[in-house]
């Protein structure tokens, strides 16, 4: 959840992501992956697959590779 806005990250079928009212559902559900000396992957539930970044700078959903910068993330604590 995001503490700015209470709202949850979630996968569209066809346009990307979009913060959406926080439900429980398995789509809203992130857990903190693979970790590396350089950050941590996050790893939808209901996907399987891992939040990175396309060159063009938006979000994408991939094949988790803790050696992929592109999906890792630092600064994080879970909850």
């Amino acid at each position: 959840m995001n503490k700015g806005t209470g709202k949850c990250l979630e996968p569209q079928q066809f346009n990307g992501y979009a913060f959406k009212d926080c439900n429980g559902a398995s789509g809203q559900t992130w857990k903190i992956g693979a970790t590396s000396g350089q950050g941590h992957t996050f790893t939808n539930v209901r996907l399987g697959a891992c939040l990175g970044v396309t060159a063009y700078n938006s979000l994408t959903t991939v094949a988790c590779d803790a050696q992929d910068r592109s999906q890792l993330w630092s600064d994080i604590a879970p909850s």
